[in-house]
C-alpha cells in the first residue's frame, strides 16, 4: 500500500529516526524528553488499542510501521505480519490500482483520502474495507500518513439488497395495472403509468408535484382515517372529468424517505353494477316500480316519519278487477303491457314523493305521505279511477279494466304487515260491493281483520285437533238412478259456531296458507273412505268401479309435490288413479292454464280424472275444454235451479249438456232438490246429478252396495 508515499520524501530517515517513532515497538511520533509528550502519547495508544477500526501507520518510504490490534479479530493478521509491508498484497488484484492512487492522493495537495475495497482475510475469505487516510509527513510531531480502515461488508450487502428491493418494488409499481402514487405529506412525488392513465396523462411527471387534497376527495360517510383501507373518493382527473374509486394507503420507504403509498382502483363501474343488482333486488322487473321489499322500507319510513310528525299518510291497496280474464285468454305479452301501462298511470296519478309498489300479479300498493289534510288522499284516489277510465290501447286494440282499492289512513307506527293487511281488508271489501270501488278502512274493518286473524289461529288449531272431517254426497247416474259417485265435501266442527261449511273458513285457510295441508287431509279421508265401499262391495261388484270426487283449489294444484301427494294417498290405500277424480273450477285452470297443465298432466297419465266445476258460470272456452280434456263438467246450481220455470236456463242447461257432448264429456248436474228437475235433466241427456232429492251429504253415509 504504501510505496507510492515516497513522492512527498523530505529527507532520508536513519535507524535512529525509524527507533524514534516508536510506541510499544512501532510508534508514528518521535520520542522527546518531555513530560507532556510522553503523556499525550499514552494516552494515543490507549485509545489506539481499544478502536474496533483498524488503524495503520506508513512512513514515508510507503511501509508501514504501525498496526493497531484490532487487525486479528477483522483480518486474521497478527500486527507483525504486515509491519514493515506496504500491504498491497492483502488487498484483491482489482482493487489494487484504486488503493494505490488513493494513496498517491493523500500525499497529494488534497493531503487526504477515502475509499472503499476488497480485502483477502487470512482464511481467504473477502471484505469490504472503508479507508480514510491523511498525511502528517511533514508534522515533525508525527511524521507519518495515518489511515483508519473500518469492515463495512455488511452495511453494503444491506444496502445492496435494499438497493435489489427498491428496485424490484419499482418495477412491480411500475408494472401493475393497479395506479399507484407515494406521496409525502400529501405531496405527491411519484405516479406509476397506471395511475397516470387512471387521472387522465400520458406522462405520470405530471402528477409529481401535486397535492393528494387536489386530486382525491372523500365521500361522505368515509372514514376519516386515512389509512382505513377501502376509503372511497371521488377522483378528479387532469382532464376535468371525475370517477368513483377505492384508495387503500399503507406506509412506505421509498428512495430511503418515509412515505405512503397509495393504491387506487376504479369502482366505478363495480358501483353502477351493485346499483344495477340493488335495483333487480328492489324493483318489480316488468313494471320497473319497487317491490314488495322496498316497499315495506318505504312503508316503515311512513309510519316513523307519521309517528314523528303527527301527519297521517296512506295506504292504497290497488287490485285490478278481471285482469285474469285478459291475460289468459289474450297472452302474457298483452298482460305484461297492459300491467306496464297501469304503472305509468298509477305513477302519473300520485305526488311527487309518493311511492307507487308492484306487489306481484295484478295487485299494486300506493304509500301517500305527509297528508296535511286527509281529503287529500281522495284527490289522489280519484285521479287513479279517472285514469282507469280511459282505454289501454294495446296491439290495435283498446281494454277497459278497472280497479278496487282499499285505502287505509294511519298515524300509526305499525309494522308494514299490519298496514298491507289493513288496506287489503278495505281492497276485499271494495270488491264486495262491486267493480272499480274504493273503500276506507274503519273499525268495523277492522273488527272483520281480527275475526279474520282469529279464524286463523282457530283454523290451525282445528288441525291439529282433528275438528275437520269430510262428508260424502252421493252422484247418481240418471239412466238408472244408481250410484256411481260420491262427491267429498269438507266440514269444520267449530267448538263455538258448530258445524262450518267451506265457504265459511277456505278463504281464510288460502290466505293463511293452510290450504294444501286441508286439501291433503281431505284427499287421504275421502279415498280411505272409498276404498273400504269398493272393498266390502266386493271385487265383482259394479261399486268396485265406484271413484269420489275431491274439489281442488289452484292453490293446491300449485303447491309444491301435489302430484307426489296424490300418488301416495292412492298408493297408501291401494286405489287406482281412475278412483279419484280431481274437481277444479274454471277459474283455477284459467289463472295459470300452463302450470296447470304441467301439474295435470302426469296425473291424467296415472288415469286420474278431471271435473271442471261450476261449468257456465265462468269464462271456459272450447279451446280450454280441448287442451284439458276433462272427463266430466258440472253445470252450476244457479242454471239447474232455475230450469223448471225459466226458458232461458233450461235452453243454457241444454246448451252445456249439447256442448259436453260434443266434446265427449261426461255431464253432471248440480243442485238437484226437485223431481221435475231430475226429470228434465234425463229427458235433455243429462249423464249424472247430485243433490239433496238424490241424498244429502253426510258423516256417515249408508251407501248402497251398487
Amino acid at each position: 500500500m504504501g510505496r507510492h508515499l515516497q513522492k512527498r520524501r523530505r529527507r532520508p530517515m536513519g535507524a535512529d529516526d525509524a527507533r524514534s517513532h516508536e510506541v510499544g515497538g512501532v510508534s508514528p511520533t518521535r520520542a522527546r524528553p518531555v513530560a507532556g509528550a510522553e503523556r499525550a502519547l499514552g494516552w494515543w495508544q490507549a485509545v489506539v488499542d481499544r478502536s474496533t477500526d483498524l488503524l495503520l501507520a506508513f512512513d514515508h518510504e510507503g511501509r508501514i510501521t504501525y498496526v493497531s490490534p484490532s487487525v486479528t479479530p477483522m483480518l486474521g493478521y497478527a500486527p507483525e505480519d504486515l509491519v514493515g509491508t506496504d500491504g498491497l498484497h492483502v488487498v484483491i488484484d482489482e482493487d489494487r490500482p484504486r488503493v494505490a492512487a488513493a494513496l498517491a492522493a493523500i500525499v497529494g495537495p488534497d493531503g487526504a483520502s477515502q475509499q472503499v475495497f476488497r480485502v483477502r482475510r487470512q482464511d481467504g475469505t473477502i471484505r469490504h474495507l472503508e479507508a480514510r487516510g491523511t498525511s502528517h509527513l511533514d508534522d515533525p510531531e508525527v511524521g507519518a500518513v495515518l489511515i483508519s480502515m473500518r469492515d463495512v461488508t455488511d452495511r453494503l450487502t444491506a444496502e445492496r439488497s435494499l438497493a435489489e428491493r427498491d428496485a424490484l418494488y419499482r418495477t412491480i409499481v411500475e408494472a401493475t395495472s393497479d395506479a399507484v402514487v407515494i406521496h409525502a405529506e400529501g405531496t405527491i412525488f411519484y405516479a406509476n403509468p397506471a395511475a397516470a392513465q387512471l387521472l387522465g396523462v400520458d406522462d405520470p411527471l405530471r402528477v409529481a408535484g401535486r397535492q393528494m387534497e387536489e386530486l382525491f376527495r372523500p365521500e361522505a360517510g368515509s372514514p376519516a382515517d386515512e389509512w382505513a383501507p377501502g376509503n372511497h373518493h371521488r377522483v378528479v382527473r387532469l382532464d376535468g372529468r371525475s370517477l368513483d374509486a377505492e384508495l387503500t394507503a399503507i406506509p412506505t420507504v421509498w428512495g430511503g424517505q418515509t412515505a405512503v403509498q397509495v393504491v387506487i382502483r376504479d369502482i366505478t363501474e363495480r358501483q353502477l353494477h351493485d346499483l344495477a343488482l340493488l335495483h333487480q333486488a328492489t324493483h318489480d322487473p316488468l313494471t320497473g316500480l319497487p317491490n314488495r321489499s322496498l316497499l315495506a322500507d318505504r312503508l316503515e319510513h311512513a309510519a316513523s316519519r307519521a309517528a314523528r310528525t303527527r301527519r297521517p299518510f296512506a295506504v292504497l291497496f290497488v287490485d285490478l278487477d278481471r285482469f285474469k280474464v285478459v291475460n289468459d285468454t289474450l297472452g302474457h305479452e298483452v298482460g305484461d303491457e297492459l300491467l306496464r301501462q297501469i304503472a305509468v298511470r298509477l305513477g302519473d296519478a300520485v305526488r311527487p314523493g309518493d311511492t307507487v309498489a308492484r306487489l306481484g300479479g295484478d295487485e299494486f300498493v300506493v304509500v301517500v305521505e305527509d297528508l296535511l289534510v286527509t281529503d287529500t288522499v281522495d284527490l289522489v284516489v280519484e285521479r287513479i279511477q279517472e285514469g282507469f277510465a280511459a282505454p289501454f290501447a294495446i296491439e290495435d286494440r283498446d281494454f277497459l279494466i278497472n280497479a278496487s282499492i282499499g285505502v287505509l289512513v294511519t298515524t300509526d307506527g305499525r309494522d308494514p304487515k299490519s298496514l298491507l293487511r289493513d288496506a287489503d281488508a278495505a281492497m276485499y271489501t271494495a270488491k264486495t260491493q262491486g267493480r272499480g270501488r274504493a273503500v276506507r278502512f274503519d273499525g268495523a274493518l277492522r273488527e272483520r281483520a281480527s275475526r279474520h286473524e282469529e279464524m286463523r289461529l282457530r283454523l290451525r288449531a282445528a288441525l291439529d285437533e282433528d275438528q275437520l272431517w269430510i262428508a260424502l254426497q252421493p252422484v247418481v247416474r240418471l239412466a238408472d238412478r244408481r250410484v256411481v259417485a260420491v262427491e267429498a265435501l269438507m266440514r269444520w266442527e267449530h267448538p263455538d259456531l258448530g258445524t262450518m261449511l267451506p265457504e265459511g273458513f277456505l278463504d281464510v285457510a288460502d290466505d293463511a296458507g293452510l290450504l294444501p295441508e286441508l286439501g291433503a287431509l281431505v284427499l287421504d279421508a275421502a279415498c280411505g273412505r272409498l276404498a273400504r265401499w269398493r272393498r266390502d262391495a266386493g271385487a265383482g261388484s259394479a261399486a268396485a268401479g265406484a271413484w269420489v270426487g275431491v274439489n281442488v283449489a289452484q292453490t293446491e294444484l300449485l303447491h309444491p309435490g301435489f302430484d307426489a301427494t296424490v300418488r301416495g294417498v292412492l298408493e297408501r290405500h291401494d286405489l287406482p288413479g281412475s278412483a279419484l277424480c280431481l274437481e277444479v273450477t274454471e277459474r283455477a285452470l284459467l289463472d295459470d292454464p300452463t302450470r296447470v297443465g304441467e301439474v295435470l298432466r302426469p296425473l291424467r297419465d296415472l288415469g286420474v280424472q278431471l271435473s271442471i266445476d261450476d261449468f257456465g258460470t265462468g269464462y271456459t272456452s272450447l279451446a280450454v275444454l280441448r287442451r284439458f280434456s276433462p272427463d266430466h263438467v258440472k253445470i252450476d246450481r244457479a242454471f239447474v235451479g232455475g230450469m223448471a220455470d225459466s226458458p232461458s236456463d233450461a235452453a243454457t242447461v241444454r246448451a252445456l249438456i249439447q256442448m259436453g257432448h260434443a266434446l265427449g264429456v261426461s255431464v253432471v248436474a248440480e243442485g238437484v232438490e226437485l223431481v221435475e228437475q231430475q226429470h228434465l235433466l234425463a229427458v235433455l241427456g243429462c249423464d249424472l246429478a247430485q243433490g239433496f232429492l238424490l241424498g244429502r251429504p253426510a258423516r256417515d253415509l249408508d251407501l248402497p252396495p251398487a
